[in-house]
């Protein structure tokens, strides 16, 4: 379902027009829906198996590491897309990325974030904000690679064929969504006919999730690939 077909049908469930329903609010609330379902994926599937479809590269950023650096910031990656949430992060000093663990710190923790030494493959490093903290500053120069989240690739008004990128399984569910907030914000008369097809909706992909969830421990697990 491309961006037109999903507005034809949004203001068929909604029975409205442009007039009634105008591009710019609908596009900005398609994309708000778009956002919750995607957190609602990522719950039902881990944080790393789902990425926007319109993106074309993966999810992962090469930095700079510089000696003495201990904080590096990353707000976006390299086509302004923002970046949400940080998920693992390695360095490289010449002989192979390593891991650098991500610590927590607790309400209250009287530990210093950084400690007064100095080594090669930072200890531990902290997510700060939009920064990445090392717990200990780097010795020598290298690369960091950082695996992160990012924000959907929003659908704009003048779209038209574009597809959004969440999975077509929850297309759907994205236009009675949308639709039903709609209904609920002007008191539709038939918003409860909305949102029993919503939950309808919602029901189908729940199941849909507990069977694929079921499904990957036979189909996925893989005792020998051939030739590699």
């Amino acid at each position: 379902m491309n961006v037109t077909e999903a507005k034809a049908k949004i203001r068929e469930i909604t029975n409205t027009t442009t007039s009634d329903y105008s591009d710019a609010s609908l596009i900005r609330d398609l994309n708000e829906e778009m956002r919750a379902i995607k957190t609602n994926i990522q719950r039902d599937r881990g944080v790393l198996e789902f990425d926007d479809v319109n993106y074309t590269d993966i999810p992962v950023a090469t930095l700079t590491l510089v000696a003495g650096q201990t904080a590096y910031k990353i707000v976006t990656d390299e086509n302004s897309h923002l970046i949400t949430t940080v998920h693992k992060v390695a360095v490289d000093v010449g002989d192979g990325y390593r891991d650098v663990p991500r610590k927590t710190v607790g309400e209250g923790s009287q530990e210093p974030l950084i400690d007064s030494s100095e080594a090669a493959i930072p200890r531990n490093y902290y997510e700060v904000g939009k920064s990445v903290i090392f717990s200990q500053t780097p010795s020598q120069a290298g690369t960091i690679q950082v695996w992160f989240d990012r924000d959907i690739d929003i659908i704009l008004v003048g779209d038209t064929s574009k597809v959004p990128g969440i999975p077509a399984d929850y297309h759907s569910l994205l236009c009675y969504r949308t639709a039903y907030n709609y209904a609920l914000d002007k008191g539709l008369a038939n918003g409860d006919r909305i949102l029993r097809r919503t939950q309808t909706e919602e029901a189908r992909m729940e199941q849909y999730e507990e069977n694929r969830r079921a499904d990957e421990g036979v189909v996925i697990t893989v005792d020998v690939i051939r030739g590699l």
